[in-house]
C-alpha cells in the first residue's frame, strides 16, 4: 500500500480515537480509503460547524471523498490533537 494512503488512514485512526485498533490480536490501520461505511463514520464524527465549507460527498468516487475527508482533517489538527 502506498506511504501516504497509509500515513493517511493512521491520521483518520488517530482522529475518530483507534489508535489502538486491533483485529485478531494485531495492530491494523483501517482501510478508509476502501470502505464506505468506515469513511461514512468519519464524516459523521467530524463537526459541521468546524467542517467550513462541509465536505462533498461524491456517491461515484470514494478517492475523492476520502481526499476530502483527509484535507479537512489536517487542516484541523490543532483543534482535535
Amino acid at each position: 500500500m502506498e506511504k501516504k494512503i497509509i500515513r493517511s488512514n493512521a491520521l483518520i485512526a488517530e482522529f475518530m480515537g483507534h489508535e489502538d485498533y486491533q483485529e485478531m490480536g494485531e495492530y491494523v490501520i483501517p482501510q478508509y480509503h476502501k470502505s464506505w461505511d468506515l469513511l461514512m463514520s468519519v464524516i459523521a464524527e467530524i463537526d459541521p460547524e468546524k467542517a467550513f465549507d462541509g465536505i462533498s460527498i461524491d456517491p461515484r468516487s470514494i478517492e475523492n471523498t476520502y481526499t476530502e475527508v483527509v484535507n479537512l482533517i489536517k487542516s484541523a489538527q490543532s483543534e482535535w490533537r
